[in-house]
């Protein structure tokens, strides 16, 4: 009998106990919903008087991509939280960035705003177009979120950082203004290049008798002078895809990538020591020599199939040249034939971007559940791609055929 108190004791406790748990669950759930309700609904109201959402970037060019986001009229859910996401160029979302700091650092506050800091998962150096921002409001459990989605335009640059890399040394051919003179005087056009009709201060030893038997008119060569003023660089970076850019667009991008990552470092290298660089571009009429507005164009530049590198390339002006694996090697041998024996040539190669342990990547695939990674997975099917073949043979023939005729070589990979 007592052992049946005893029994029915437990049963009617644990009971209470459960009816005590349910009703305490059901009161936290609905204190969730309303709270995630309510914040969304204040956000709503807010965002209609005032559609503010606050990008701010906070990274450096030798750091990460870092951003500072801010909704000021946010009210963050009773031990919830809020989390945006962007979309880029409408076919790309990025992932939930959380937001829980207050903008004021108050516990309590109030529809006063909050606040994040995050980084941009953004391996391509280019211009990216945020589109749309999705906010999200949870409450504690993650039982309940409410969405709203924001039209937003935000221009953001993945910019080449800063990287080091052996000095560089490249020699003025020409100057804008003659100010300041140099040590090695430079040629300019004359001997044997442009003629003019004979005058009485010509010299007669230069009058061109093969000319004269020909046509009986006197015409003498232009003397060749040499200039004092050579006191700035010009700089070519040659974007000239001779394959496809919409083939294999993957890779074209990485590749894209980092001959930008190198075309800029050793730009930036160059006028460390010497500032008078000028960046001539091979897509638009763009010349300056300032490193902010030569990173940002960079950043811009695309493959292209148009500005072949021997129309592009001035023998007169150009101290250095940037090439690629992928550049033409007709147009280079034709390049080639302009250049000087002071001219540097600079050839980026992608042969080893691609590069990796076949079989023991394959091991650790099956032995180990590594991240997902967009270059890993390239990587791993690098080695049966056309595009592979096509870019160990031409890389191949172009260093060649530069190390024939070029005097200052320097291969980067």
């Amino acid at each position: 009998m007592n052992q049946q108190v005893e029994t029915n004791s437990y049963y009617i406790l644990i009971k209470l106990m459960a009816k005590i748990i349910l009703v305490f669950s059901s009161i936290i759930i609905f204190l969730s919903f309303l709270s995630v309700s309510l914040a969304y609904l204040y956000y709503t109201k807010q965002h209609k008087k005032d559609p503010q959402i606050i990008l701010k970037n906070l990274s450096k060019v030798s750091e990460s991509n870092k951003l500072q986001i801010s909704l000021p009229h946010a009210w963050l859910p009773l031990l919830g939280y809020i989390s945006v996401q962007f979309s880029l160029n409408k076919s790309r979302l990025l992932p939930r960035i959380v937001l829980k700091k207050n903008i004021n650092h108050q516990f309590f506050n109030w529809g006063r705003g909050v606040k994040s800091e995050f980084e941009l998962p953004l391996q391509e150096i280019k211009s990216y177009q945020i589109q749309e921002v999705w906010i999200y409001f949870h409450d504690m459990f993650s039982f309940f979120r409410l969405a709203r989605k924001i039209p937003f335009q935000y221009n953001y640059k993945n910019l080449p950082k800063d990287t080091s890399i052996d000095q560089f040394e490249a020699k003025p051919k020409q100057a804008q203004e003659d100010e300041i003179r140099i040590e090695q005087l430079k040629r300019l056009d004359g001997e044997l290049l442009q003629y003019k009709k004979f005058e009485d201060s010509d010299d007669v030893r230069r009058i061109v008798w093969k000319v004269f038997a020909k046509n009986k008119e006197l015409i003498v060569r232009i003397p060749e002078t040499m200039n004092p003023f050579a006191s700035e660089i010009f700089f070519y970076a040659s974007f000239f895809n001779a394959t496809n850019p919409s083939h294999y667009m993957s890779y074209q991008a990485v590749m894209l990538s980092y001959y930008k990552q190198m075309v800029f470092s050793v730009f930036k290298n160059i006028q460390e020591v010497r500032e008078a660089v000028q960046f001539a571009s091979d897509q638009t009429n763009f010349v300056s020599s300032n490193i902010d507005s030569v990173r940002n164009h960079i950043t811009t530049c695309e493959w292209q199939q148009e500005n072949t590198i021997d129309v592009y390339y001035n023998k007169s002006k150009g101290s250095i040249i940037c090439l690629h694996s992928l550049s033409n090697l007709e147009d280079v041998s034709k390049m080639l034939d302009k250049i000087d024996s002071e001219t540097q040539v600079v050839l980026v190669c992608f042969g080893k971007l691609f590069q990796q342990n076949y079989v023991l990547s394959s091991l650790r695939r099956i032995f180990f559940h590594l991240p997902k990674d967009e270059l890993s997975e390239l990587k791993s099917k690098w080695l049966y791609q056309p595009l592979r073949l096509y870019m160990q043979k031409n890389e191949k023939e172009l260093l060649s055929l530069l190390q024939k005729h070029v005097v200052n070589l320097n291969v980067m990979q």
